[in-house]
């Protein structure tokens, strides 16, 4: 999928991906705000359910593989913080 999208929108989607990432890792590693990796973790989530979604719409379902293991890691991180 991604050979057939442009080049920004590649550089765009790596960014937000770590983004997301770092807003996992950062607030509770920081101990600056640590109730928002747990917040995160469940936006995540949601964010690659939905992922899962569309690839199931576009029958894409060698990739749904991964987002149901993402999808488990951030619920795991969820519960795992709150």
């Amino acid at each position: 999928m991604g050979e057939r999208r442009p080049q920004n929108a590649r550089r765009l989607d790596r960014s937000r991906r770590i983004g997301r990432a770092l807003g996992l890792i950062l607030p509770q590693a920081l101990t600056i705000a640590p109730l928002l990796t747990p917040i995160a973790a469940a936006g995540l989530a949601a964010i690659v359910l939905l992922g899962a979604f569309f690839h199931l719409a576009r029958k894409e379902y060698r990739e749904i593989g991964v987002n149901v293991i993402f999808f488990i890691l951030t619920v795991v991180i969820a519960i795992g913080r709150f």
